[in-house]
């Protein structure tokens, strides 16, 4: 098979999945979408796109593209050139395989036999790749006589003293112009000279030539490379995938659970905002302890809650929760952490290192490219190994080790890394595209099961016998304070969470038999005391939104204004069992809350609010359908017109209207008439396939003039589909 004269020739050369597969390798090619191959080829040839993906190589593929570099200035080379240049046998099947990886990616393109390296590629590597100099600088005859007969060459460097022998392995590895001043360089050019091997620079400075620096190196390209990931000792392994899917579903039920526990307390009690966006400190603090969570895992939580925007600011700088959350509530404990382990693995910063600040973190383009790599390396290596194996994996987009802890410690959170080891829903979860559907119905399976039976105790505590349910441990920790957490949590009943619940709207008869119904033993007679003495003291109560007014019993009145935990209030007694407060209605209902007082008519304390937020998604532009735009590079090369004829009359629509129909095409792969103006204003109608929507342009395949073509969308008047 003859060998392609350019890249574009190449590239249109390739099948269909060989094409498909370069663009999943490198998605920058398909933004925009190509005009043609040589389109392609030329944005493959490119700087940004060429450091991209040398970034996304592995150390093996590295060290094989600059032994490919430092052959490819002196000529045409194999693969078994390459092979020999890092120390492999020529026909080392490793080297090939790495050879036909670079070259699926188009950083190498030709043949097994005749390869060729992009341009881009080369200046990338920079003027020296391997350490040798790219010119042969020097045509004496001491030249053909070391490449005619290396082994006499070979004799002469043994006889030679060992500190002379030292200089000449340096400048071999590293080429520069050798300086007389120097002694070592002295001796080197001396001996150079008096064989006729001599060399200089395009300054006229002596160096030593390649082809001496190849000879003393024993024709090696590159010293100490590693093809192979770094491997693990069997007696460092310690596989138990029964453990490792317990601890994985544990942690996934309780990272749920923990989610729940936050956005309750922000209904509680809200997180105010500073003016700059962060979660004032003495809110962070309370909420941490109320919560029970280290002030990472608080910043994980909250993060995924605000971009899955389960809770927002409600306009006042408080953050509180959604209706989102509230409809949350229709979904499994599975279902809620598929939702959640999305967001994270495309968060676009690291939320453990940003704490109070989460909410305002600054985003890091390369974070969810970073996440998925620990992930893999978690799959292939010992947690111990990590560092080491990403070192090797990703060289030129390793992580710093702040960044690969806090991942590796929102992954265990999460449930998808134990201390024995990744969970096997890391690979469902690394899929092109990972269904939701899917990571739940893996995790469903592996999650301990529910189980709604309490251990109800004579010092007011209960301890659950297993996971509970959501709806039992919501109005269980309503009613109790969260004291343990875990599969067997424990909650203790005091007097002012009784007056909580009650506060809540809970009927203190309804809550005793409920308790009853679901503990394993009686219900202590000091439960139903506190719970009946708290019934007796609360009072009913309303709050209205008009200049904060509270109206009660004259004699509940007197007690609230002489109550000193309320003498920040403000009471002012405006007629019997009518006062006024100096603080808003909201915070009003909340205080007497949190003393135990029901109050009726809410002003929306622990109601959630309506988010206009939409929840944060990585990649949300439009994407391109890869078969489709290869399918129209192909019908382009072809350069078939066919005879179309347009409609007579478009009918204009509205902005919005035009939207939905391009939308609708560009998804359902409809062919559509498409009325639009050229660059000068000229009005056309074309027959075109939409590829994809995005920026306000819309890109297609025109079969009227058969390309590819890109029409800002303020440019089109009418569009209708072809079947109409």
């Amino acid at each position: 098979m003859p060998v392609p004269r350019s890249l574009a020739e190449d590239l249109r050369g390739r099948d269909d999945d060989a094409i498909a597969s370069l663009m999943h390798s490198r998605p920058d090619l398909l933004r925009p979408v190509p005009k043609s191959f040589a389109d392609l080829a030329l944005r493959a040839n490119t700087a940004s796109s060429t450091i991209n993906a040398m970034s996304d190589s592995t150390a093996a593929e590295l060290a094989v593209l600059e032994a490919s570099c430092a052959l490819a200035s002196a000529g045409r080379f194999s693969s078994a050139d390459v092979a020999r240049g890092v120390g492999y046998a020529s026909d080392d099947e490793l080297v090939a395989d790495i050879i036909s990886a670079l070259m699926s990616r188009a950083l190498l393109w030709g043949s097994i036999e005749d390869i060729r390296v992009p341009s881009a590629v080369r200046e990338a590597m920079g003027k020296t790749p391997a350490g040798l100099d790219p010119v042969e600088r020097c045509h004496a005859a001491g030249i053909a006589t070391l490449r005619a007969d290396p082994t006499t060459f070979d004799r002469k460097l043994e006889n030679l003293s060992e500190s002379l022998r030292k200089a000449l392995v340096e400048l071999a590895w590293q080429p520069r112009a050798l300086r007389s001043d120097r002694e070592s360089d002295a001796a080197v050019i001396q001996w150079l000279a008096a064989n006729d091997l001599l060399a200089t620079d395009d300054t006229g400075e002596p160096v030593l030539p390649r082809a001496v620096a190849l000879a003393v190196r024993h024709d090696l390209l590159i010293r100490d490379v590693e093809l192979e990931p770094p491997t693990t000792p069997e007696y460092e392994l310690e596989p138990n995938p029964e453990r490792i899917l317990r601890d994985s579903g544990h942690a996934a039920d309780q990272f749920v659970r923990s989610l729940d526990r936050v956005v309750a307390h922000c209904a509680l009690t809200p997180l105010a905002r500073q003016a700059n966006g962060a979660i004032r400190s003495r809110d962070w603090q309370d909420a941490a302890s109320a919560t029970d969570e280290e002030s990472a895992d608080l910043a994980l939580l909250l993060a995924l809650a605000w971009h899955q925007v389960w809770i927002d600011d409600d306009g006042h700088r408080n953050v509180r929760p959604t209706t989102s959350f509230a409809e949350s509530a229709t979904l499994n404990r599975a279902k809620r952490w598929a939702l959640l382990v999305k967001t994270w693995l495309d968060l676009p910063y690291c939320p453990s290192l940003d704490d109070g600040d989460v909410l305002r973190a600054r985003a890091v383009p390369d974070m969810p490219m970073i996440r998925r790599q620990i992930l893999r390396s978690a799959q292939s290596a010992p947690l111990t190994k990590i560092g080491e194996w990403l070192a090797w994996y990703r060289p030129r987009r390793s992580a710093s080790a702040e960044v690969m802890l806090a991942t590796l410690a929102e992954a265990r959170s999460l449930g998808l890394i134990t201390v024995n080891g990744a969970a096997p829903i890391i690979g469902d979860l690394l899929a092109k595209t990972p269904e939701e559907t899917d990571l739940a119905n893996v995790m469903s399976a592996i999650m301990p099961e529910e189980l709604p039976d309490l251990v109800l105790q004579a010092d007011l505590t209960a301890t659950a016998l297993g996971p509970l349910p959501r709806d039992v441990e919501q109005r269980l920790a309503r009613a109790a304070d969260w004291e343990s957490t875990g599969a067997a949590a424990v909650f203790r009943f005091t007097p002012d969470s009784i007056r909580r619940a009650l506060g809540t709207g809970e009927d203190a008869e309804a809550l005793q038999s409920w308790l009853a119904k679901h503990s394993k033993t009686p219900v202590p007679q000091a439960l139903n005391v506190l719970i009946d003495d708290s019934a007796k003291q609360r009072s009913s109560m309303v709050v209205t939104e008009v200049a904060s007014v509270l109206s009660c019993d004259p004699a509940t009145a007197s007690s609230l204004i002489a109550a000193p935990e309320l003498s920040d209030v403000g009471f002012v007694e405006l007629a019997p069992g009518i006062l006024g407060a100096q603080v808003s209605s909201e915070e009003l209902a909340l205080r007497m809350r949190q003393l135990g007082h029901f109050v009726a008519d809410t002003v929306g304390i622990g109601a959630p609010i309506k988010s206009e937020r939409l929840p944060t998604q990585a990649g949300s532009k439009a994407s391109t359908a890869t078969h489709r735009v290869i399918s129209s590079l192909r019908r382009v090369e072809e350069k078939i017109h066919p005879e179309l004829h347009p409609p007579d009359q478009l009918a204009s629509l509205t902005p919005q209207e035009l939207r939905a129909v391009l939308s609708g095409a560009s998804l359902a792969h409809h062919q559509l008439w498409l009325r639009f103006s050229d660059e000068d204003g000229n009005p056309m109608t074309h027959l075109v396939e939409p590829l994809s929507m995005d920026d306000g342009e819309i890109c297609a395949y025109d079969l009227t003039s058969n390309e590819i073509r890109v029409v800002p969308i303020a440019r089109v008047t009418s569009a209708t589909s072809l079947s109409d």
